[in-house]
Parts: structure tokens; C-alpha cells; sequence
């Protein structure tokens, strides 16, 4: 039996899943038994018919081997002709038969293992919404289904987007979307591009989710149209407040591939262009105290500070704040991309098992490393942050 929630093997009368912790006798597992519409899982050695198949290619393997030794015995020493014409038949049938009888069999067997492998991967640190693991059953199950009945490119194609979706949960995936811009102003606008992908990319494979505070995200209704080497997708957005932020997640599945992307927007950005005036006035209004300090030599110098330790000890100073661009990173070494990524995380502290990193962040004024790397949960990261590590990663 399995754990309707993670796919774990698990032994008959278990009552709690020992990977994921499901108490199997809760409503939760069995609304999810139920969804995955009572269907088994069906593993290799149960599978329909193929104790039977192997028989009957078996039997026709001895059957043609019989016939081939009985022509051997009557003609020996025949014409060329009847030779050619045996060696022929004897070319053009086998491999045929071959073909049609033992290679799906084996096909079918490895990507029965291969589904097995998939259902048995391990979803506890992976980033993902109730509805997007809902989806993964199902296709699961839609794999499981086309085994069942023997259509093996339908498998292979269903096998192979469960896996994409769980290396994109993992944030281990390939393929992934990259946001080049993206603005709150009335309603939302996104460019983004895809890379990494299979299969040639389809503008009718985006999903756009939307949520503000806690609530539950929502399937938001979009646009998509073709920008130079990216996607545009407008969304249109109920109206909110100042200060709220807007969470998104996007999504994109075309035959084998799956991607996604988070990002979070301020709402309010032009209450805060239409404060910038009075702020410039504001500063131009303390400029006289700047200039008492200065003229006593008490020039307060810490922000200037501040800013050339950020181009002196960073790669990338920005990182944290905002999105890279291609230009960011596209001139940089291996080894500098590889500081760079792991920069991101040593800013939330993250320690190293690599001694040369760890020895490269020690010597910087801004390290404080006081998380192990086990320790160490990727979701304090930000959605700017992930989606910078996978812009870095793409070059490294």
C-alpha cells in the first residue's frame, strides 16, 4: 500500500506514514484515497498480463528456433537463391517480432521503476501549494493508468512531468521561469521568460495565482501575449490597499515540463513617488545642519561607509533586494557566480561545509554565520532571492 499524500511505500495496517506522518484512518487521507478515485497503486510485480506476455514471446522465441533447425535438416546444402531468399525471410520477420513482443514489455518495466522512484522521492523541505501536490497525484495517477493499459508514450510523458513538478518543488528543476519585470500598478503586469525547457514553449501552459496576507492562493484570470524574448502577462487585480503585499505564484506545464517562480509586490508604489518631492525637501532642509557638521569636521561618513563596503566585500550587494538581469551576471567567472549564489545564503547566516567558503565569508565585516548548513531552512529565503539563485545557477 502507499501514503495517498507522499507516495511511500508503507507496510499493510500501517496507520501513520512514516515519512510524511499522515494518520491514514483521518478524513484527510481519505478525501485524498478518494480523489485519487480508489485507483491502486499497481507496482511491477502485480502488473496485468505480464507473467503472460513473457510466456507467449517465449513460446514464439522456441516455436521460430523449432522451423529455423527443421529448414536447416531438409535443405542443408541449397541454392543460392533459396539461401538468399531464407536469409531474408529470416532478416525481415525476427527483428519484427522482436520488436513488437520483448521491447515494450521492458520499456513498460522501466518506466514502472521509474514511477516507483518518483513516488518514492522525498517531499519534506520541498516548497509547493496544497493544489499543485493535488495535481501531482493525479498525474501520478494518470501514469499509473497508462501502464495499466500498456501505452507506454502516455506513461513516459506523464512519468516525466512528475518529475519535473518534483525537482520544481525542490527547487532542483531545469527548467524554470525568469521574471524580467514586473509592476503593481492597478492591476499586475509580468514579463518573464522560460529556460531550460523540452519543449518548445506554449503561451497557453501559464498559471497565474494570486494572494494577499495569509489567504489561500486564487487561480487569477490572465493575458498572455509575446514580448522580444520573454512573455507578457497582465492580470487584472481587485482593488487593495496601500501597504499590502501582493504574493504570486507562477506557473508553467507543457507536455514534460513543469516550472515555477514566487515573487512578492508592494501595492502603494506610486503614493510612494507622489512622497518623493517632499522627502528631496526634506533633505535639502537638513543640508544646513550638514553643513554646520561639516564645517566643525564632524562629517558623519557611515552611510558613505556602508555603501563602499557593499561594492568592496559583495558580488552582487544587491541581491537580496532585487531582481538580476542577464547583464548582472553574464560577465562574471565561475568561481565568482559560485560566491555570488552562495552569498545569498550567508547573508541569513548559513554556515559551510566547504572550507575555502567558509574561510572566503569569515573574512567579510557583514558575516555572522551561526546556522549549520543542515540547519539550515531555504525558506527564509525570499521569492527575490530564490529566483536570483536560479538566475545565478543558469551561468554557473
Amino acid at each position: 500500500m502507499f501514503c495517498p499524500k507522499c507516495g511511500n511505500r508503507l507496510e499493510e495496517g500501517t496507520r501513520f506514514c512514516t515519512k510524511c506522518g499522515l494518520d491514514l484512518s483521518s478524513p484527510e487521507a481519505a478525501e485524498l484515497m478518494r480523489r485519487m478515485e480508489g485507483t491502486p497503486v499497481q507496482t511491477e510485480e502485480t502488473a496485468p498480463g505480464s507473467h503472460k506476455t513473457l510466456i507467449i514471446i517465449l513460446s514464439i522465441v522456441a516455436a521460430l528456433a523449432v522451423v529455423a533447425m527443421i529448414l536447416i535438416l531438409i535443405n542443408p546444402f541449397g541454392g543460392d537463391k533459396e539461401k538468399g531468399e531464407s536469409s531474408s525471410d529470416s532478416s525481415t520477420v525476427t527483428p519484427a517480432e522482436s520488436e513488437s513482443g520483448s521491447q515494450p514489455a521492458e520499456d513498460l518495466d522501466s518506466l514502472r521503476e521509474r514511477l516507483n522512484t518518483e513516488m518514492g522521492a522525498d517531499l519534506t523541505q520541498a516548497d509547493f501549494e496544497d493544489f499543485e501536490y493535488q495535481h501531482l497525484l493525479e498525474t501520478e495517477q494518470a501514469a499509473q493508468n497508462a501502464l495499466d493499459q500498456n501505452n507506454a508514450a502516455e506513461a513516459s510523458e506523464k512519468i516525466s512531468l512528475c518529475e519535473s513538478m518534483v525537482q520544481a518543488f525542490n527547487g532542483t528543476g531545469a527548467s524554470h521561469i525568469r521574471i524580467n519585470e514586473q509592476t503593481l500598478n492597478g492591476d499586475l503586469y509580468l514579463n518573464v521568460s522560460l529556460d531550460g525547457l523540452s519543449a518548445a514553449a506554449d503561451t497557453q501552459g501559464f498559471s497565474v495565482y494570486t494572494r494577499t496576507g495569509n489567504n489561500e492562493y486564487q487561480n487569477a484570470s490572465i493575458t498572455v501575449g509575446n514580448a522580444g524574448n520573454g512573455m507578457e502577462l497582465f492580470v487584472v487585480m481587485a482593488a487593495m490597499e496601500n501597504g499590502d503585499v501582493l504574493s504570486v505564484l507562477i506557473t508553467y506545464e507543457n507536455g514534460p515540463d513543469y516550472a515555477r517562480v514566487r515573487t512578492e509586490i508592494e501595492v502603494g508604489s506610486e503614493a510612494a513617488e507622489e512622497s518623493k518631492p517632499a522627502e528631496e525637501s526634506s533633505e535639502e532642509e537638513s543640508s544646513e545642519e550638514q553643513k554646520e557638521k561639516e564645517s566643525a569636521g564632524g562629517i558623519d561618513e557611515s552611510q558613505v561607509e556602508n555603501e563602499q563596503t557593499k561594492k568592496e566585500e559583495y558580488i552582487l550587494p544587491d541581491s537580496d533586494t532585487r531582481l538580476l538581469t542577464d547583464d548582472d551576471v553574464k560577465d562574471l567567472t565561475k568561481e565568482e557566480l559560485r560566491l555570488a549564489r552562495n552569498e545569498i545564503f550567508a547573508r541569513h547566516g548559513r554556515k559551510f561545509k566547504d572550507a575555502e567558503l567558509q574561510a572566503y565569508f569569515d573574512s567579510k565585516s557583514w558575516y555572522k554565520g551561526t546556522i549549520e548548513p543542515d540547519a539550515f531552512d531555504n525558506n527564509t529565503l525570499s521569492s527575490i532571492e530564490k529566483a536570483n539563485i536560479e538566475m545565478i545557477k543558469k551561468y554557473e
